[in-house]
């Protein structure tokens, strides 16, 4: 991001700024995106606080803090300055193992809708900008741009609007198979990597492996695959590609209850829950008894 935070500008002049010489609207939409993603932080006070959060865009610009509803609110508005229409969606977003099954109102989130060319696309300011820990209580900045025009079908995965319109999709999901789908990671959209199976938690015995299946649009965008677990760092798992099928053989070392984390390339792609149960326990062999007589051998027959 070549452009600087701007500090003390009003804010037509930094939209002017980051959408000079940018004819088209995409184009014009991904450096707000950017400047927003680097230049405001995550306000996880005002999180802890609802009552207490000053959501407008003005507030966003002047403290370069914000929570959800502020970066949505200040996206909108330098959108609508630069000529883009922009809408905010208000609903619920899953983004750590906890939120597989239980959506609630803890859960509730606001990100954009942007016309581009006569089409809508989603965009989260929020996401692109970093992010916290699991209780919000640290934030950390880190920019990444696959929440922008992201693939509809996979943004529906994380994202699910009141509204179900602003899903944007042909056979919308239902708030049931949204909250018990996979958490889904940045490399997820950046590869184009599908689930075959909605489900977000899979079950197996230790000392077994479990395959999951993801289709793919581009095969050869997958060029390795890595698995953590919440006792073990990441590391490198077996995995093969049928046509546009990516199939991923994930080990289970120890029974319990413990999120599985997928990487592609190295970058987070999709989060599980594993249920994995105790190892079979197989029956010893029973010992072979040693005789201690001799044995009594038949007399050989001659041919004759």
């Amino acid at each position: 991001m070549r452009i600087g935070p701007m500090n003390n500008y009003m804010l037509k002049q930094i939209v002017d700024a980051v959408t000079a010489g940018k004819s088209k609207q995409a184009d014009r939409a991904r450096a707000i995106y950017a400047w927003v993603a680097f230049y405001i932080d995550y306000d996880c006070r005002a999180h802890h606080h609802p009552k207490q959060r000053n959501n407008s865009a003005s507030h966003a610009l002047i403290n370069r803090k914000t929570t959800y509803e502020g970066y949505a609110n200040l996206y909108k508005t330098m959108c609508e300055l630069a000529q883009i229409k922009c809408e905010v969606i208000t609903g619920f977003a899953k983004y750590t193992p906890e939120n597989i099954g239980l959506v609630n109102e803890k859960n509730m989130h606001a990100w954009n809708a942007i016309l581009i060319d006569d089409t809508w696309y989603p965009v989260d300011a929020t996401w692109g900008a970093g992010q916290t820990d699991s209780k919000v209580k640290s934030f950390t900045k880190t920019y990444n741009g696959a929440w922008f025009l992201a693939d509809k079908e996979l943004f529906a995965l994380s994202h699910y609007p009141i509204n179900k319109k602003w899903q944007m999709l042909d056979t919308p999901f239902n708030k049931a198979a949204f909250s018990i789908s996979p958490i889904i990671g940045p490399a997820a959209i950046a590869n184009e990597v599908y689930p075959v199976v909605m489900r977000g938690k899979i079950r197996g015995r230790a000392d077994t492996s479990k395959k999951v299946a993801f289709e793919v649009d581009n095969p050869l965008l997958v060029r390795s695959v890595s698995v953590s677990y919440k006792y073990r760092e990441i590391a490198p798992v077996p995995f093969t590609i049928e046509d546009n099928y990516l199939y991923v053989d994930i080990p289970f070392e120890k029974a319990g209850k413990y999120p599985v984390n997928i990487y592609i390339n190295e970058s987070l792609a999709y989060i599980y829950n594993a249920d994995v149960a105790e190892p079979i326990k197989r029956p010893k062999p029973k010992p072979v008894p040693i005789r201690t007589e001799p044995v009594k051998r038949s007399p050989v027959r001659g041919a004759g």
